[in-house]
């Protein structure tokens, strides 16, 4: 058998393994989309640890255009767990739904907003082939870091510009010129100068390609994200003759803008994949391109398109993410035993039926009216604390993914703000009580926005002795109880009620002793709580019987009893 030949089947061998590998790569990565991505839908989410640092980011470039009374503060979301929420909502496929969910549960939005996306939402629920045709587009835009960090490249881009742009000009033009110079007049002296300034520029080159390789993943991301955004509004989503979140016409005139970005960026990143799989003939192409510096000058390009743009593209990651969102808002409908579409009212008065916190896996549900403050007492551990969060979570899902858990939930537009976890500070050296009376004054601060403040307070002003927490926490509550402000307060303080008398309804949860254990139905009540079970509590958990029996005798005697 000749050379030639040999050579032949070693080529045709090589190309059948590597269109083998090819097509094994494509079928994994389809069989991972159907198992992954179209086969969880309507499931619950699995523990995903996501970077919430990453997530915040394209919140933190919107937030302080919106106005406070439209915003989640940091306190609130905390108390409430919000992160954790996220994570049981979460489903999107694409670094720009994850984004836009994380940054639109802190944006409590208008109920004709609402109403929008409550049509999204329900469209992709009942709606499969387009539903799945938008998985495939947000499933190939990714996940990868890079994209989320797009809201921070963008908004510091007059920092990402390179320095010392005309002393590359003046060698740029130095080295054609005498190049054309040499070619012309075929003079050694000057093939020489050349030669020189053509080593110097590869060692400048050589020196400051770095930073624009760090960026060119993120640039990537942007280029992926311009093509979903171009995919998805090529679909034309309707339902009925009634189109869907349509990409706004001022950014979808601008195309050929985008096609000039990708195709600029696309020629940085194929030279950068070349130097990284170790070709090297890409390698020598890119020193002896990047001697002329047109890397740099393709990057500048780049740069000012997307300063005289930086909107625009921003705007793009709200429309894509958006619809990723309304996606996976679908599959949290669908994995819940019981949700509502919430109703908007112009009434100061929140009704629900049928609440439950979305975390708990076997929830109790329960019905509510707030039209004025509300004190709910109860006995430890009997979910006084659980319903309040409920109520509070559901406020703020009602306005940002118009999904409730409830049968029925109905609410004015309205602000959400709490004052529960309160703890000591010691970095600050800020005491409980200091740090709980600096929440409740943020909740104080809040009011008279125009819009109602629904305001969640669990055990007001536990951080202080009986008699002034009772005085101090009666004054804050007649503050509050005017119209504009809707509290709903968690307390042990049945003194609380007595004293607000008609300002205030009166709720509570309590328990039951069966066969020597305390049994909790979860449910709630009108009324004050008549019971304690603290002793008791001691009791069934193993204390000393001689500190049972001393506690009870002091509870005989105290004045509260």
């Amino acid at each position: 058998m000749s050379l030639t030949l040999w050579y032949l089947l070693l080529y045709a061998a090589a190309a059948i393994i590597i269109v083998s590998v090819f097509i094994y790569e494509h079928r994994k990565n389809r069989q991972y989309f159907l198992q992954h991505v179209l086969g969880t839908f309507g499931t619950k989410p699995p523990d995903i640890k996501y970077d919430f640092d990453e997530l915040r980011l394209y919140w933190d470039s919107i937030a302080e255009e919106i106005p406070a009374a439209e915003k989640i503060d940091e306190v609130t979301w905390n108390d409430l767990e919000m992160d954790l929420l996220f994570k049981r909502i979460c489903r999107c496929s694409s670094f720009a739904g994850g984004q836009v969910l994380y940054a639109s549960l802190h944006h409590l939005a208008s109920p004709e907003d609402s109403l929008e996306f409550d049509k999204l939402a329900g469209y992709f629920q009942s709606h499969q082939e387009p539903r799945e045709k938008v998985q495939a587009v947000f499933y190939r835009l990714g996940c990868e870091e890079a994209g989320f960090c797009i809201p921070s490249f963008i908004s510091d881009l007059d920092n990402l510009d390179l320095s010392h742009k005309s002393i590359y000009r003046l060698l740029q033009v130095l080295l054609a010129a005498l190049l054309l110079a040499s070619a012309v007049t075929w003079s050694q002296t000057l093939a020489l100068s050349a030669l020189a300034v053509f080593v110097v520029n590869a060692a400048v080159y050589t020196i400051q390609k770095q930073k624009i390789e760090i960026y060119l993943d993120t640039l990537g991301s942007i280029i992926r994200l311009v093509r979903a955004a171009k995919k998805l509004s090529s679909m034309n989503l309707q339902c009925g003759t009634e189109p869907l979140y349509k990409l706004p016409e001022h950014i979808s005139k601008n195309q050929a803008l985008f096609d000039r970005l990708a195709r600029r960026t696309a020629r940085l990143q194929k030279k950068k994949q070349a130097v990284i799989t170790g070709d090297i003939a890409g390698i020598l192409q890119d020193y002896v391109i990047g001697a002329t510096f047109w890397d740099f000058t393709c990057y500048t390009q780049v740069i000012n398109l997307l300063k005289g743009h930086g909107s625009e593209f921003m705007e793009l990651l709200k429309y894509a993410g958006t619809i990723d969102m309304a996606v996976s808002v679908a599959s949290f409908r669908e994995s819940l035993p019981l949700y509502c579409v919430p109703s908007s009212v112009t009434e100061p008065v929140i009704h629900a039926e049928g609440l439950y916190h979305p975390l708990l896996d076997s929830p109790v549900c329960n019905d509510i009216t707030l039209s004025r403050t509300c004190i709910i007492t109860g006995s430890n551990a009997s979910g006084k604390s659980t319903f309040i969060k409920a109520a509070a979570i559901n406020a703020i899902l009602a306005q940002t993914i118009s999904t409730c858990t409830a049968a029925f939930f109905a609410l004015p537009p309205s602000q959400v703000i709490t004052s529960m976890a309160v703890r000591d500070d010691l970095i600050s050296g800020e005491s409980y009580y200091i740090r709980e009376i600096r929440y409740l004054g943020r909740i104080i601060k809040s009011l008279d926005t125009g819009r109602l403040a629904f305001c969640i307070i669990d055990e007001i002003l536990r951080g202080t002795n009986t008699s002034e927490r009772i005085a101090a926490s009666a004054a804050i509550l007649k503050f509050l109880s005017r119209p504009g402000c809707l509290p709903l307060v968690a307390s042990h303080d049945r003194e609380l009620a007595d004293i607000l008398g008609d300002r205030c309804q009166c709720s509570y949860f309590g328990e039951q002793v069966k066969d020597s254990d305390v049994c909790f139905d979860y449910k709630i009540h009108d009324g004050i709580c008549s019971t304690f079970n603290a002793v008791r509590l001691l009791e069934f958990t193993g204390f000393p019987k001689e500190i049972i029996r001393e506690a009870r005798c002091l509870l005989m005697h105290s004045p509260r009893s």
